[in-house]
């Protein structure tokens, strides 16, 4: 029990001194039918949340720099096949050129959903990657130049996008306030602190998501029952909803 008790008083203290700074929800396009959005929270990891059509091609570039942003080294995203995202780390090899695959995929794509013709990416990385294609993002206030792109047909293949379906903006970064508090769900059935792999937990109904110590996102469910199982490496992580907080240890 004091092992136990110690774990989670580290864990408590990660919580309260990791600090993230985010965007906010970014309106990349505006158009109505070909909406793009994106948003970056960054603390001891990046995490990036991309909104765009479902049926088309998009892609998003950080620390642009020009008049057009399309130059060589910038570091790029694309989701670039209706599939399974496998280049959605790229990079501009010349300046206004379509993007080239990164051979090191360095973004870990931890949710790929679609709903009413919108398909939302979300995905974690390392600040620095030691990849000298990958731009580093540092966890602090300030602002940050982001291009952005999308194909102007039903495609999923590099084509001119043309004048109207791209852009670059300059993203605002602020401390994100801290809104949800360390405590159990109240429920009939308790989830305890401390669980073992492949736990299963009654939860109220909602989107949960769940991170690990070093600010990663594991894990976006929203369950269609209230019964979830979650098999997970043993360590600390936080289940979080958008009030509320769980706190969860899982040992082998």
């Amino acid at each position: 029990m004091k092992k136990i008790n110690t774990v989670i008083l580290v864990f408590l203290s990660l919580y309260s001194f990791s600090q993230t700074y985010t965007t906010g929800t970014l309106t990349l396009c505006g158009n109505p039918v070909l909406a793009m959005t994106a948003q970056l929270d960054i603390g001891t990891n990046v995490t990036l949340t991309i909104t765009g059509p479902s049926t088309r091609w998009f892609a998003l570039g950080f620390n642009a720099s020009g008049v057009s942003g399309m130059v060589m080294g910038t570091d790029v995203v694309s989701v670039l096949n209706a599939g399974t995202l496998t280049s959605f780390d790229q990079y501009l090899a010349s300046s206004y050129t379509m993007p080239h695959t990164d051979t090191q995929q360095d973004w870990t794509i931890t949710s790929d959903q679609v709903a009413g013709g919108v398909r939302t990416v979300i995905a974690t990385r390392a600040l620095s990657t030691g990849d000298p294609n990958d731009y580093t993002f540092t966890a602090a206030e300030g602002t940050l130049s982001l291009i952005w792109a999308m194909a102007n047909q039903n495609i999923f293949w590099y084509a001119y996008h043309g004048n109207e379906l791209r852009g670059i903006t300059t993203a605002t970064l602020t401390l994100a306030p801290v809104t949800e508090t360390l405590e159990e769900v109240e429920t009939p059935l308790l989830i305890p602190s401390v669980v073992q792999q492949g736990f299963e937990m009654v939860l109220p109904e909602g989107k949960w998501n769940l991170w690990d110590y070093n600010g990663r996102l594991v894990l976006a469910v929203e369950p269609s029952t209230l019964r979830l199982r979650m098999d997970v490496t043993p360590g600390m992580y936080l289940l979080r909803s958008s009030s509320k907080a769980i706190k969860i240890i899982v040992i082998d």
